[in-house]
């Protein structure tokens, strides 16, 4: 996996910046120190949970998204990208149990509910949310839609109500593995570099990870927005596991949107507006924050590993 002179993993302070030959002839490659943060979000759109170690497959974390509400009536997947009418889905925290492969659900008030009766759990989340759903596996979901409001990037710069932006449809995980339940791609990775610099722009919470959703954040050498180049290359992490960046992650408006122990801060969307717009080919100009990745050689991801990017 390394060169002659990379055998094993540095400290990840020692830079070798770029992919062009060093002092002694060396193709370099930017150290990374360590992951510092891995998160799982069983229930797409739930508030997920902070783990110390997880399986990675062509499939992203395992047990990650594996569950979404749906709306019985529209068969729609349920998605906070809805917020006046799902918004309250990140009020809810949901969690892999360790007996049987059950998810575990907590609602705000305290009560909790568990696939292992799940027809229980679909009358609290039912009268939860005052209209009929259901908690389904990825593989029994027919209808892989959601509905996301789409606001305007101007109005919101200038004030305009995040609640008069308009709702379009669209198919999930066009970028993951057929049966998944991922916006595009199956590993989303944040620098902490790019947090620092919206907790700067926005306010103490607007660099918070949770608002963002990651998968992963790296402690990196850098500059903020460096997600922005990833794409093309190759994440090494040690231990054997890889991943390929594959394009910058456009945000939506669930980071401004509150959730447990965050409040709501259109600060926060309004700094990504501003400090990085960038074009991603075919798609147009979004408001982006971290990057999107495909697992090229799977196994077990652990907090507080070594990782580096190299070229492709």
């Amino acid at each position: 996996m390394y060169g002659p002179h990379q055998s094993e993993f540095t400290n990840g302070r020692d830079l070798l910046v770029g992919g062009c030959p060093g002092p002694e002839g060396l193709v370099s490659a930017i150290l990374f120190s360590v992951i510092s943060e891995i998160w799982r979000y069983p229930v797409k759109s739930m508030v997920g949970e902070s783990l110390v170690e997880v399986v990675a497959s062509e499939c992203g974390l395992a047990g990650d998204r594996s569950w979404a509400v749906v709306d019985e009536a529209s068969g729609l997947v349920a998605s906070a990208k809805h917020p006046r009418k799902w918004g309250r889905l990140l009020t809810c925290a949901s969690a892999m149990s360790d007996e049987g492969g059950h998810i575990d659900v907590s609602f705000p008030d305290g009560k909790t509910g568990s696939t292992s009766s799940r027809d229980e759990l679909n009358d609290m989340l039912s009268e939860f949310f005052e209209t009929r759903v259901a908690l389904t596996h990825s593989g029994e979901i027919k209808e892989r839609t959601l509905e996301r409001t789409d606001p305007n990037v101007e109005g919101l710069l200038n004030g305009e109500p995040l609640e008069l932006a308009p709702v379009a449809t669209g198919p999930l995980g066009t970028g993951a593995p057929a049966g998944t339940l991922f916006d595009f791609a199956p590993i989303h990775i944040i620098a902490r570099a790019t947090l620092r610099a919206l907790e700067s722009s926005g306010g103490p919470t607007s660099g918070d990870a949770r608002r963002f959703r990651p998968n992963l954040v790296l402690d990196v050498d850098g500059p903020a927005f460096q997600e922005n180049d990833w794409p093309g290359k190759l994440l090494e992490i040690e231990g054997g596991v890889t991943l390929e960046f594959v394009v910058p992650t456009p945000r939506c408006i669930v980071p401004s949107l509150p959730q447990n122990g965050l409040e709501r801060s259109i600060d926060t969307i309004r700094s990504v507006a501003q400090l990085n717009r960038i074009e991603i080919e075919g798609h147009g100009i979004h408001s982006c924050i971290g990057a999107y990745a495909k697992v090229t050689s799977g196994g077990t991801l652990t907090r507080g590993t070594g990782v580096q990017l190299i070229p492709h």
